[in-house]
């Protein structure tokens, strides 16, 4: 089934200019891997929607399967009122497949913890199964009701979008329901549709600008054009905001696209900066983007991929 995690994100926390990972529970930053993407982002499932309290959660738990191995360690193990394990999930990276492997491995971990649920989740999808009493196992299709079952709606204030490196810290007092209302709409309520968009974790093994663009992206597929355009919003080490754009054709990256979000937002040029292989250049992007930065309305990000290849088009023409 599709990942509880979907729409969920892990919270970040800027370190010398490096994005780190931020564990909730533990209060501490952990290096920014794939895996402990997977798990934030478990976690904040658990502690946001299921209402699961973060002093009966546990992550990395040590686990002793004999004498003759060193201790394994649970991604997170979740317990009842009575502190009885109730469920145990083990995280994979987004590009690992949940297969028999993956679940000798949790039902290895769950002879020592005993756990009645097990979870598997790679981020994009879920197995989930009960075990009763004589050990039989059983995939279950939705969230069962013996767990906490109330789905709790999510308030994304600026705050929640700013902890998570969508938004920067040090945005302007009167762009903050702006930004926060289009990263609501964008990331959550706009529809997906699978076939043509994505939402996926970008690295880039060359970059030609200095901001850290590590991040989640939506990926548009625009088959008339033969072209991908994964857009991003990104919060700078700094506390600033940028609209990233990826333009991708016939499996290469052609350019990318770099709008200072703050800088528009006062009326300044250049306020943007393309990289292709025809350099670096800057540019004024309000003739192509129409941000009425005082109230947000859904027509602002309509066709935004398109807006994005005829500003890549415009430049290079």
């Amino acid at each position: 089934m599709r990942s509880v995690a979907s729409q969920h994100f892990p919270r970040v926390v800027f370190r010398n200019g490096e994005k780190l990972l931020w564990n909730p529970l533990v209060k501490r930053s952990f290096a920014n891997r794939p895996e402990e993407r997977v798990r934030l982002r478990l976690l904040d499932h658990l502690l946001l929607e299921r209402n699961w309290s973060p002093h009966r959660i546990t992550t990395e738990h040590a686990i002793s399967i004999n004498h003759k191995e060193a201790k394994k360690r649970a991604d997170i193990v979740c317990f009842n009122q009575d502190f009885s394990p109730r469920l145990l999930i083990e995280c994979k990276a987004e590009n690992i497949s949940l297969n028999e492997s993956t679940g000798q491995q949790i039902a290895r971990y769950n002879s020592k913890i005993i756990s009645p649920y097990l979870m598997l989740s790679n981020g994009i999808n879920d197995h989930l199964f009960s075990i009763d009493s004589k050990e039989n196992l059983k995939r279950l299709d939705n969230w069962p009701e013996t767990l906490p079952n109330e789905s709790i709606s999510i308030n994304r204030t600026f705050s929640y979008w700013a902890d998570r490196g969508f938004i920067g810290q040090k945005t302007e007092p009167h762009l903050r329901n702006w930004i926060s209302d289009v990263q609501s709409w964008f990331w959550i309520k706009a529809p997906l549709d699978e076939q043509t968009q994505k939402i996926t974790y970008l690295v880039l093994k060359q970059s030609p600008t200095q901001l850290n663009m590590e991040h989640y992206y939506k990926v548009f597929i625009l088959s008339q054009y033969s072209m991908k355009v994964a857009v991003s919003f990104i919060a700078t080490a700094f506390g600033g905001n940028r609209l990233v754009a990826i333009i991708n054709k016939n499996g290469h990256n052609e350019g990318i696209i770099e709008v200072n979000l703050d800088l528009m937002a006062k009326d300044i040029k250049p306020n943007a900066i393309t990289y292709s292989s025809n350099g670096e250049e800057g540019m004024d992007v309000r003739d192509f983007l129409s941000f009425d930065f005082e109230i947000f309305e859904q027509n602002q990000l309509q066709d935004l991929p398109e807006k994005f290849i005829q500003l890549f088009n415009h430049i290079n023409s």
